[in-house]
């Protein structure tokens, strides 16, 4: 089971379980960890 959780300043919230036997949470699992990784670079290069 995968969970993602969102940090905005001292507040977080969590996703729903995604189960990485499924196919279709695969695909979601990695679309929300490209995005993530796109999110970090994009930090990464501004130097935030």
């Amino acid at each position: 089971m995968w969970f993602f959780v969102m940090l905005r300043g001292k507040r977080y919230s969590t996703s729903l379980a995604y189960d990485a036997t499924q196919q279709q949470d695969i695909y979601a699992i990695l679309s929300i960890l490209k995005g993530t990784k796109e999110i970090i670079a994009k930090r990464v290069t501004e130097g935030r």
